[in-house]
């Protein structure tokens, strides 16, 4: 869109360079702030299937209908020792 402004001489070179530099800044920290953030494994694991699928597993784990193996295997291979925490 500056483009086209500039095209039709409503902007000028200048100010398109100087909102690009300050769209990279504002890029850059919003980069800086996720790099920053640490997500916990089970909530990222949560977070990749998604609660209705979460739920259905849990469920039937729970029900006896599928082992804790399988259980891992159907979350994305979880190891065992996380598969208490991804329920909570």
């Amino acid at each position: 869109m500056l483009i086209a402004l500039i095209d039709n001489k409503k902007s000028t070179w200048e100010f398109y360079r100087n909102i690009k530099e300050e769209w990279q800044r504002k890029k850059d920290i919003e980069n800086k702030k996720s790099e920053d953030v640490i997500v916990p494994y089970h909530k990222r694991v949560s977070s990749w299937n998604g609660k209705y699928y979460m739920r259905i597993l849990f469920d039937a784990y729970n029900n006896k209908l599928i082992n804790r193996s399988s259980l891992s295997s159907y979350l994305g291979d979880v190891k065992l020792k996380h598969i208490e925490k991804i329920e909570v």
